[in-house]
C-alpha cells in the first residue's frame, strides 16, 4: 500500500545548535516557539513525553561550564548519559533546581514584571540558560558538552578551542556519544523533514559542525540540512585571520562537499576590519551584545523557512536551482505598513527587495532581475489591509498576503526567478521582552 504523504506541519524537524553564540540564538528561538505554540509548531519541532509535556527535537553542543543549571543533569562525562531512556527525568527549564535570576522567577508574575530592571538583567547574564524561560522540558540527551574545553577559560589551562581542527578532534573524541544521541532523536521521527542547524563560525565549533554535517549526510542523504552560519559579535575592529579561515573551511564543506543550503548571518560586517553594524530604521541595539543580537537573529531564523505547503526538500529544490546552495537572508523588522495604506499600494510604490535589510552582509545582492530564487514569509496583514476593493479592479481578488506577494513576484520576475511565499494573519505573539526596552523606538 502507498504510504500517505504527511503535511509539512506534521513532518519532524530536528534542530542542531553548535556553539555558544548559536545556543544564545537557540534559547531565544525556543522561548519564541513556546509563546507561539498556537501555530502548531509542536508537531514538527517537539515530541510528546506524556500528555502534559513536550520536549524539543534538539541536540546542542557547548563547552563545559556554559550550561550552568542544566549541566548537573546533562554533563556528558556522566556515565548516566549512556543509560537514559524515556523514563528518565527530563529537564524542566521553567523550574530548575539551581538558583535562577530574578527575571526568570518573576517572568510570569504580571504584577512584578514592571519592577524588573532591564539593564541590570542583561548585565547579570553569564550564559544562555540565564534567559531560557520556555516551559517545555528538555531531554537530557539534548545536551553534549565538550569534555576537554571549558567556557571562559581565561587562564588557558585547557587546550585551546579557537581553530577549526580543534573541533574536528573534539568530534573524533566524543563520536560514540554523538552517534548515540543522533540515533536516539532520529528514532523518535516517523517522517523526518530535515534539519535546522545553527553553527558558530569563529572558533573550533566550525570544525565540529562540519563533521556533524558530514555524519548527517551519510545517515540521512536525502534530508536537507539548512545551515545558519552565525558570526558571534566582535567587540573590537581588529580583523582576525583565524576567524576567516574557520568560516571558509566550514562554508566550503557545506556548499561544495555536502551541497546543503547555507545561510551566513551577522549583524556586523565580519569580513571587514571596520566596526560597522547592520542598521534597523526603527530601533537601536548594541552590536557587541550576545543577548541583543541573538534575539534579533532568532526572530528572522524562526520565520525564514515557514511554509504551509512547502517542505524542506521542496524548498531546497526551489531555492537552490543550478546547485546554488549559498543563500542570503533579509528582513523588514518591523514591517512598516501605514495603517491608511494597503499591501498592494505598498508594493506598487516601491521595489520590495530594495527595502529589505540584508543579514548576510558580505553578499552583495543585485536586484536587477538577477535573483535566481526567493522564498518570502509575511505576517500580520489582515484581509482588509491587502487591497482596497473600491479602487482596485473587481477582477482582482487576493485571499491572503501570500497570494498578493506571489502575484507581485510573477509580474516582476516571472522569467528570471523561482518564487514562493507563505503568510500568517497573526501578528507577533511575543513582544520585545522587558530587558529589550532599550531596543524600542527611542531614536
Amino acid at each position: 500500500s502507498k504510504k500517505q504523504i504527511m503535511p509539512s506541519s506534521s513532518r519532524e524537524i530536528v534542530t542542531i545548535q553548535v556553539g555558544h553564540y548559536s545556543n544564545y540564538i537557540g534559547a531565544h528561538l525556543w522561548n519564541n516557539f513556546d509563546i507561539e505554540s498556537s501555530m502548531n509548531a509542536y508537531n514538527s519541532s517537539f515530541f510528546n513525553i506524556n500528555e502534559n509535556k513536550c520536549t524539543p527535537r534538539l541536540i546542542l553542543f557547548d563547552q563545559r561550564g556554559a550550561l550552568k543549571e542544566l549541566s548537573n543533569v546533562t554533563d556528558s562525562s556522566s556515565d548516566l548519559s549512556c543509560e537514559l531512556d524515556m523514563n528518565t527525568e527530563y529537564i524542566d527549564c521553567s523550574n530548575g533546581n539551581n538558583e535562577k535570576l530574578n527575571y526568570l522567577k518573576e517572568f510570569d508574575n504580571d504584577n512584578k514584571k514592571q519592577e524588573i530592571e532591564p539593564i541590570n538583567f542583561e548585565q547579570s547574564i553569564q550564559s544562555w540558560p540565564d534567559f531560557l524561560r520556555t516551559k517545555s522540558t528538555f531531554n537530557p540527551r539534548s545536551s553534549i558538552t565538550l569534555q576537554d574545553h571549558w567556557h571562559n577559560d581565561n587562564d588557558n589551562s585547557n587546550e585551546q578551542f579557537d581553530i577549526y581542527h580543534a573541533g574536528v578532534q573534539a568530534y573524533k573524541q566524543q563520536f560514540d556519544q554523538i552517534e548515540e544521541t543522533f540515533h536516539y532523536f532520529l528514532e523518535q521521527c516517523d517522517c523526518l523533514q530535515g534539519f535546522r542547524c545553527l553553527c558558530d563560525t569563529n572558533d573550533g565549533f566550525s570544525g565540529l559542525y562540519s563533521n556533524i554535517q558530514d555524519y548527517l549526510y551519510e545517515e540521512c542523504p536525502k534530508r536537507p540540512t539548512f545551515t545558519y552560519l552565525s558570526f558571534k559579535p566582535r567587540t573590537n575592529s581588529k580583523h582576525n585571520q583565524t576567524d576567516l579561515i574557520n568560516f571558509c573551511l566550514t562554508l566550503t564543506n557545506s556548499l561544495c562537499t555536502n551541497e546543503m543550503p547555507t545561510i551566513p548571518l551577522s549583524l556586523q560586517y565580519p569580513l571587514e576590519s571596520s566596526d560597522q553594524k547592520i542598521h534597523f530604521p526603527s530601533f537601536n541595539y548594541d552590536s557587541t551584545s550576545f543577548y541583543q543580537t541573538s534575539f534579533l537573529l532568532s526572530i528572522v531564523i524562526q520565520h525564514s523557512l515557514i511554509s504551509s505547503t512547502f517542505t524542506y526538500d521542496m524548498l531546497t529544490d526551489r531555492l537552490c536551482p543550478k546547485k546554488n546552495y549559498l543563500l542570503s537572508l533579509s528582513s523588514l523588522l518591523p514591517f512598516d505598513l501605514n495603517s491608511s495604506s494597503t499591501l498592494l499600494t505598498y508594493l506598487q510604490n516601491r521595489d520590495l527587495f530594495s527595502s529589505l535589510i540584508n543579514l548576510t552582509p558580505f553578499i552583495k545582492q543585485k536586484m536587477d532581475n538577477e535573483l535566481l530564487a526567493c522564498h518570502c514569509f509575511i505576517r500580520g496583514i489582515d484581509q482588509h489591509y491587502l487591497y482596497n476593493p473600491h479602487t482596485t479592479q473587481s477582477t482582482i481578488q487576493f485571499h491572503s498576503a501570500s497570494d498578493l506577494i506571489d502575484t507581485y513576484f510573477f509580474e516582476q520576475y516571472s522569467s528570471t526567478m523561482i518564487s514562493s511565499s507563505s503568510s500568517w494573519k497573526q501578528k507577533l505573539q511575543f513582544q520585545l521582552p522587558d530587558p529589550f526596552t532599550q531596543l524600542n523606538n527611542s531614536s
